[in-house]
């Protein structure tokens, strides 16, 4: 079946925490004390959400590479290829993150850690619908999110990673979920069709293929509504149609125009609108 990068359910659990805690975040501080000084081998423990149950679990994950950009952290004891997973950490720092950075913009840097790397988590126990996944709970404190891990970071499959061993597809996951990352960012509460639109078309931007599996299913189903998404599942026509939407509107304003919509304060329909008038302004139109 399909594999969805991330869950609705998730962005509506941010949602509603930021709506009952609005006094804690996203933080504007600058943190003062410095980052800790991870080394390989290092073992620190998360806390990981499962989709699934909506349940939350704690697990003790060891550092297994570290880059400029980004840590590279594993389950405990989980089964993983160490090479491969170095080469694609690798390429994720040294070709995704630059090229998402120019198109998207920054994420929050160097963030509510102080370090200027992302954590990329490997683990178990997510869910069985998702490759991976982005919280921008995790940038926040624990005051208002009791299982923020306090980083800026994103989530892993391991149990998908070792079930396809497609370390390529594991590569445009990754610029998926920095997209996401970015996104929430600059503007914390995009509508998901479009944040998810635009998550599919960064692995364009990074330099894969896209995912034209998605891209069917829309065209199987043209008459789903772009601006609207299922909180239940069964989103592939609605990733196909927002990457389709997002893919039409770069072809006609230029690839510049995903910064602007990421920049863009209003959200879905509106902010598209308004992200268009500025180009078409520009002369982009």
């Amino acid at each position: 079946g399909l594999l969805l990068h991330g869950n609705p359910e998730v962005y509506a659990y941010i949602a509603e925490s930021l709506r009952l805690h609005p006094e804690a975040g996203p933080i504007q501080r600058a943190a003062t004390a410095p980052p800790p000084a991870y080394d390989i081998g290092d073992r620190i423990e998360f806390n990981v959400h499962n989709v699934d149950t909506m349940t939350n679990a704690t697990v003790t994950a060891e550092l297994v590479h570290k880059t400029d950009a980004a840590y590279g952290w594993v389950e405990e004891g989980g089964e993983h290829n160490a090479r491969a997973l170095r080469r694609s950490l690798d390429r994720f720092s040294e070709r995704i993150y630059p090229a998402l950075v120019g198109a998207f913009g920054s994420e929050w840097n160097p963030g509510v850690d102080n370090d200027p790397r992302l954590h990329v988590l490997h683990t178990t126990g997510m869910g069985g619908t998702v490759a991976g996944y982005f919280s921008g709970a995790d940038a926040n404190p624990r005051v208002a999110f009791p299982f923020s891990n306090e980083k800026e970071m994103f989530y892993i499959s391991l149990d998908w990673l070792n079930r396809t061993d497609d370390y390529t597809y594991y590569e445009t996951v990754l610029a998926h979920e920095f997209q996401h990352m970015i996104h929430w960012a600059v503007d914390g509460n995009e509508e998901t069709w479009l944040n998810e639109g635009l998550s599919e078309y960064a692995q364009e931007v990074a330099g894969y293929p896209p995912d034209v599996g998605f891209a069917y299913a829309f065209a199987a189903d043209p008459d789903t509504q772009l601006n609207t998404w299922n909180m239940t599942g069964g989103n592939a026509a609605h990733y196909g149609g927002a990457y389709r939407f997002v893919r039409y509107l770069v072809q006609r304003f230029g690839p510049e125009t995903v910064m602007e919509l990421v920049a863009e304060p209003a959200n879905g329909v509106a902010g598209v609108q308004r992200a268009q008038a500025r180009e078409v302004g520009k002369g982009g139109g």
